[in-house]
Protein backbone atom coordinates (compact mmCIF):
# COMPACT_ATOMS: atom_id res chain seq x y z
CA UNK A 1 0.00 0.00 0.00
CA UNK A 2 2.75 2.46 0.95
CA UNK A 3 4.69 1.78 -2.27
CA UNK A 4 1.61 2.53 -4.37
CA UNK A 5 1.15 5.73 -2.42
CA UNK A 6 4.72 6.81 -3.08
CA UNK A 7 4.04 6.63 -6.81
CA UNK A 8 1.53 9.46 -6.54
CA UNK A 9 4.01 12.24 -5.85
CA UNK A 10 5.94 12.12 -9.18
CA UNK A 11 2.69 11.58 -11.10
CA UNK A 12 1.12 14.60 -9.41
CA UNK A 13 4.04 16.78 -10.36
CA UNK A 14 3.32 16.10 -14.04
CA UNK A 15 -0.24 17.37 -13.86
CA UNK A 16 0.75 20.83 -15.00
CA UNK A 17 1.04 19.51 -18.55
CA UNK A 18 -2.68 18.71 -18.77
CA UNK A 19 -4.43 21.29 -21.02
CA UNK A 20 -7.79 22.88 -20.49
CA UNK A 21 -7.63 23.51 -16.72
CA UNK A 22 -9.36 26.78 -15.65
CA UNK A 23 -6.98 29.62 -14.85
CA UNK A 24 -7.54 32.26 -12.15
CA UNK A 25 -7.56 35.91 -13.24
CA UNK A 26 -4.19 36.90 -11.73
CA UNK A 27 -1.43 34.48 -12.64
CA UNK A 28 2.31 34.13 -12.99
CA UNK A 29 4.01 34.68 -16.36
CA UNK A 30 4.40 31.62 -18.57
CA UNK A 31 7.54 29.52 -18.26
CA UNK A 32 10.13 29.32 -15.50
CA UNK A 33 10.80 33.04 -15.37
CA UNK A 34 9.51 34.05 -11.94
CA UNK A 35 12.28 35.03 -9.55
CA UNK A 36 12.17 36.19 -5.94
CA UNK A 37 14.74 37.45 -3.48
CA UNK A 38 16.16 36.52 -0.10
CA UNK A 39 15.03 39.89 1.24
CA UNK A 40 11.44 39.37 0.15
CA UNK A 41 11.41 35.96 1.84
CA UNK A 42 12.63 37.39 5.15
CA UNK A 43 10.02 40.14 5.00
CA UNK A 44 7.25 37.54 5.00
CA UNK A 45 7.88 37.12 8.73
CA UNK A 46 5.83 40.28 9.18
CA UNK A 47 3.00 39.22 6.88
CA UNK A 48 -0.40 39.60 8.54
CA UNK A 49 -3.05 37.09 7.55
CA UNK A 50 -6.43 36.44 9.22
CA UNK A 51 -6.08 33.91 12.08
CA UNK A 52 -2.55 32.99 10.97
CA UNK A 53 0.83 33.47 12.65
CA UNK A 54 4.07 33.28 10.63
CA UNK A 55 6.61 31.49 12.85
CA UNK A 56 9.47 31.24 10.34
CA UNK A 57 10.31 33.02 7.09
CA UNK A 58 13.81 32.09 6.00
CA UNK A 59 15.75 31.50 2.80
CA UNK A 60 17.37 28.08 2.69
CA UNK A 61 20.46 28.02 0.47
CA UNK A 62 20.86 25.24 -2.10
CA UNK A 63 21.81 21.99 -0.38
CA UNK A 64 21.62 23.49 3.10
CA UNK A 65 18.30 22.08 4.35
CA UNK A 66 18.62 19.64 7.23
CA UNK A 67 15.54 17.67 8.18
CA UNK A 68 14.16 14.39 9.51
CA UNK A 69 14.29 10.97 7.84
CA UNK A 70 11.52 10.06 5.44
CA UNK A 71 8.12 9.62 7.06
CA UNK A 72 7.05 5.97 7.52
CA UNK A 73 10.21 4.43 6.04
CA UNK A 74 12.76 6.25 8.28
CA UNK A 75 15.12 6.39 5.27
CA UNK A 76 18.03 8.80 5.72
CA UNK A 77 17.39 11.78 3.43
CA UNK A 78 20.68 13.64 3.90
CA UNK A 79 21.82 13.04 0.31
CA UNK A 80 18.40 14.02 -1.01
CA UNK A 81 18.36 17.28 0.96
CA UNK A 82 21.79 18.25 -0.39
CA UNK A 83 20.39 18.24 -3.93
CA UNK A 84 17.57 20.67 -3.21
CA UNK A 85 17.65 24.14 -4.80
CA UNK A 86 17.44 27.35 -2.79
CA UNK A 87 13.95 28.02 -1.48
CA UNK A 88 11.99 30.25 0.83
CA UNK A 89 10.72 28.26 3.80
CA UNK A 90 7.62 29.48 5.58
CA UNK A 91 6.35 27.87 8.77
CA UNK A 92 2.92 29.11 9.83
CA UNK A 93 0.22 28.31 12.35
CA UNK A 94 -3.43 28.67 11.36
CA UNK A 95 -5.98 28.95 14.16
CA UNK A 96 -9.51 29.01 12.73
CA UNK A 97 -10.92 28.09 16.17
CA UNK A 98 -9.74 28.67 19.76
CA UNK A 99 -8.65 24.99 19.97
CA UNK A 100 -6.95 24.94 16.56
CA UNK A 101 -3.23 24.95 15.82
CA UNK A 102 -2.69 23.85 12.24
CA UNK A 103 1.01 23.68 11.41
CA UNK A 104 1.74 24.58 7.76
CA UNK A 105 5.00 24.51 5.81
CA UNK A 106 5.30 26.31 2.48
CA UNK A 107 8.43 25.86 0.35
CA UNK A 108 8.81 28.30 -2.55
CA UNK A 109 11.65 28.10 -5.08
CA UNK A 110 13.87 31.16 -5.04
CA UNK A 111 14.21 30.92 -8.83
CA UNK A 112 12.34 29.16 -11.60
CA UNK A 113 8.86 28.95 -10.10
CA UNK A 114 6.68 27.15 -12.62
CA UNK A 115 3.60 29.13 -11.59
CA UNK A 116 1.92 26.13 -9.95
CA UNK A 117 1.09 25.05 -6.41
CA UNK A 118 1.37 21.46 -5.17
CA UNK A 119 -0.69 20.56 -2.09
CA UNK A 120 0.43 17.42 -0.28
CA UNK A 121 -1.81 15.01 1.62
CA UNK A 122 -1.17 13.09 4.83
CA UNK A 123 -1.22 9.41 5.69
CA UNK A 124 -3.22 7.82 8.49
CA UNK A 125 -4.26 10.27 11.19
CA UNK A 126 -1.72 12.87 9.93
CA UNK A 127 0.19 14.59 12.74
CA UNK A 128 3.40 15.36 10.85
CA UNK A 129 4.79 17.04 7.74
CA UNK A 130 6.60 15.02 5.06
CA UNK A 131 9.68 17.03 4.08
CA UNK A 132 10.63 14.50 1.42
CA UNK A 133 7.48 15.27 -0.58
CA UNK A 134 7.96 19.00 -0.01
CA UNK A 135 11.50 18.72 -1.34
CA UNK A 136 10.49 16.64 -4.35
CA UNK A 137 7.92 19.25 -5.34
CA UNK A 138 10.04 22.35 -4.81
CA UNK A 139 12.90 20.73 -6.77
CA UNK A 140 10.56 20.61 -9.79
CA UNK A 141 9.69 24.27 -9.51
CA UNK A 142 6.44 24.04 -7.56
CA UNK A 143 5.34 26.02 -4.56
CA UNK A 144 4.91 23.07 -2.20
CA UNK A 145 2.71 23.05 0.90
CA UNK A 146 1.98 20.50 3.61
CA UNK A 147 0.34 20.44 7.03
CA UNK A 148 0.06 18.28 10.14
CA UNK A 149 -3.75 18.75 9.87
CA UNK A 150 -3.95 20.36 13.27
CA UNK A 151 -2.09 18.13 15.71
CA UNK A 152 1.42 16.77 16.33
CA UNK A 153 1.43 12.98 16.69
CA UNK A 154 2.12 9.69 14.98
CA UNK A 155 -0.07 8.89 11.96
CA UNK A 156 -1.28 5.80 13.86
CA UNK A 157 -2.27 7.73 17.01
CA UNK A 158 -5.69 9.35 17.37
CA UNK A 159 -5.60 10.08 21.12
CA UNK A 160 -5.44 13.83 20.34
CA UNK A 161 -9.08 13.68 19.19
CA UNK A 162 -10.59 12.82 22.59
CA UNK A 163 -12.45 15.84 23.89
CA UNK A 164 -11.33 18.09 21.01
CA UNK A 165 -14.14 18.43 18.45
CA UNK A 166 -12.47 21.43 16.81
CA UNK A 167 -9.30 19.42 16.23
CA UNK A 168 -11.42 16.69 14.70
CA UNK A 169 -12.86 19.29 12.32
CA UNK A 170 -9.33 20.46 11.49
CA UNK A 171 -8.27 16.89 10.75
CA UNK A 172 -11.51 16.06 8.96
CA UNK A 173 -11.54 18.89 6.45
CA UNK A 174 -10.46 22.32 7.72
CA UNK A 175 -6.71 21.71 7.95
CA UNK A 176 -6.14 21.09 4.25
CA UNK A 177 -8.38 24.00 3.29
CA UNK A 178 -6.49 26.35 5.63
CA UNK A 179 -3.18 25.01 4.32
CA UNK A 180 -4.25 25.80 0.76
CA UNK A 181 -5.68 29.21 1.57
CA UNK A 182 -2.54 30.32 3.39
CA UNK A 183 -0.19 28.94 0.72
CA UNK A 184 -1.94 30.84 -2.07
CA UNK A 185 -1.85 34.10 -0.12
CA UNK A 186 1.82 33.69 0.78
CA UNK A 187 2.82 32.77 -2.78
CA UNK A 188 1.05 35.82 -4.15
CA UNK A 189 2.81 38.03 -1.62
CA UNK A 190 6.20 36.48 -2.38
CA UNK A 191 6.09 36.43 -6.18
CA UNK A 192 3.53 39.12 -6.88
CA UNK A 193 1.28 36.60 -8.66
CA UNK A 194 -1.19 33.93 -7.63
CA UNK A 195 -0.52 30.33 -8.74
CA UNK A 196 -1.92 29.77 -12.22
CA UNK A 197 -2.78 26.14 -11.40
CA UNK A 198 -3.12 24.30 -8.09
CA UNK A 199 -2.98 20.53 -7.66
CA UNK A 200 -3.34 18.15 -4.71
CA UNK A 201 -2.13 14.57 -4.27
CA UNK A 202 -2.74 12.17 -1.42
CA UNK A 203 -2.94 8.47 -0.67
CA UNK A 204 -4.98 6.63 1.96
CA UNK A 205 -5.71 9.32 4.55
CA UNK A 206 -4.43 11.90 2.08
CA UNK A 207 -6.88 10.64 -0.53
CA UNK A 208 -9.67 11.06 2.00
CA UNK A 209 -8.47 14.65 2.35
CA UNK A 210 -8.69 15.01 -1.43
CA UNK A 211 -12.28 13.80 -1.44
CA UNK A 212 -13.19 16.20 1.36
CA UNK A 213 -11.59 19.06 -0.58
CA UNK A 214 -13.62 18.13 -3.65
CA UNK A 215 -16.86 18.03 -1.64
CA UNK A 216 -16.41 21.06 0.61
CA UNK A 217 -13.88 23.37 -1.06
CA UNK A 218 -14.07 22.62 -4.76
CA UNK A 219 -12.41 25.91 -5.70
CA UNK A 220 -9.17 25.16 -3.88
CA UNK A 221 -7.66 22.96 -6.60
CA UNK A 222 -7.80 22.54 -10.35
CA UNK A 223 -7.07 18.81 -10.09
CA UNK A 224 -6.54 16.13 -7.45
CA UNK A 225 -5.12 12.63 -7.20
CA UNK A 226 -6.78 10.42 -4.59
CA UNK A 227 -5.08 7.03 -4.26
CA UNK A 228 -6.58 4.22 -2.12
CA UNK A 229 -8.83 6.66 -0.22
CA UNK A 230 -9.49 5.81 3.44
CA UNK A 231 -12.93 7.45 3.33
Amino acid sequence: MRNSCLLLAPIALLLGSIPGVPQPPTTAPAGNSVQASTASCDKLAGLELPKVTIATAKTVAAGEFSGPPQAFTERDLSAFYKKLPAFCRIVAHAKPSPDSDILIEIWMPLAGWNGRLQGLGNGGFAGLIDTFELGAAVARGYVAVATDAGHASSPIDASWALGHPEKIADFGHRGIHEMTRVAKLVARQYYGYSPKHSYFAGCSGGAREALMEAQRYAGDYDGMLAGAPAN
